[in-house]
């Protein structure tokens, strides 16, 4: 792991700057990121948050093992280049170990997402049955946040899917009646 973490920290900044990101500043998708690090993200370009994305999946550090909050970040910021591996990303959320992460991942998709596009709509039914998005028999807040984005799909399937799961509980039933 030494000599990856090492290999990875001299990779980058040619990888980078061989897309343009001429910036010297490099982070640990494995730590908590601090206020530098999520300025140096946030204003890099979406070219190159994917080039440091590709350089740590090819250097091992895959993405379902970063640090929660570079996962919703990197989730945060797919949408705005449209790049394919944002469909890549928010899969991989919706699967999630951290609840926070599959959230996100559930409203990205809704907003990448065509309204028409039935795979996206299959992949937010899918994650709602997760079972780890209940706790002591109650829908966690993850479910509302999938029941939002499956709201915005034009899909005629979209209110069976609704009342099934209305009939899950009836907290779900109440939501869905209050939106």
């Amino acid at each position: 792991m030494k000599f990856s973490l090492i290999f990875l920290i001299l990779s980058i900044p040619f990888l980078l700057s061989s897309s343009g990101f001429a910036k010297s500043y490099l982070f640990n998708p494995l730590n908590q990121p601090n206020a530098q690090d999520w300025r140096v993200f946030r204003n890099a370009t979406p070219t190159e948050q994917q080039a440091i994305y590709k350089s740590f999946e090819a250097q091992g550090f895959h993405f379902e093992n970063w640090h929660w909050a570079w996962r919703v970040g990197f989730l945060q910021t797919c949408h705005l280049d449209g790049a394919l591996s944002c469909l890549t990303l928010i899969s991989k959320g919706l699967n999630d170990e951290a609840v926070v992460v599959r959230a996100e991942a559930a409203t990205r998709l809704a907003q990448v997402a065509s309204p028409s596009d039935s795979q996206a709509l299959a992949l937010l039914t899918k994650a709602y049955q997760n079972k780890n998005n209940w706790r002591a028999g109650q829908p966690l807040f993850i479910q509302f946040r999938i029941l939002d984005a499956i709201r915005k799909f034009d899909d005629p399937t979209v209110s069976v899917i609704l009342k099934r799961f209305a009939n899950d509980h009836p907290v779900i039933a109440n939501y869905l009646k209050s939106r």
